[in-house]
Formats: structure tokens, C-alpha cells, sequence
């Protein structure tokens, strides 16, 4: 008889039950994203402004 493995995400998922979790990640989630964001821009500007000709 086979049984089918349960997919990783479960472990992962199944933290997320305690209240608040999901929205802490959420949160954490938005503020790495946020911060990247704003790291590649400002080194965008900076390329930019250093080699005007390529624009």
C-alpha cells in the first residue's frame, strides 16, 4: 500500500495557525521587500547618474 508524502508546506503552514502569526510574517514579509526596494532604487539612481549617456 502506498501513501502519498505530505507536502513540505504543511510543516511550514502549520505554525501559522497560533493567532497573529500569518500577520507577523506578513508583516515582515512587506518590510524586507520594502527595504529591497528601496536599496535597488537608490543604486539605480546612482548608476544612472554616474552614465547619464545611457538613458
Amino acid at each position: 500500500m502506498s501513501t502519498l508524502a505530505q507536502p513540505e508546506t504543511r510543516k511550514f503552514t502549520r505554525g501559522l495557525g497560533k493567532p497573529g502569526t500569518a500577520a507577523e510574517l506578513r508583516q515582515s514579509v512587506s518590510e524586507v521587500v520594502r527595504t529591497s526596494v528601496l536599496v535597488v532604487r537608490e543604486h539605480l539612481n546612482f548608476f544612472l547618474y554616474v552614465h547619464p549617456h545611457l538613458l
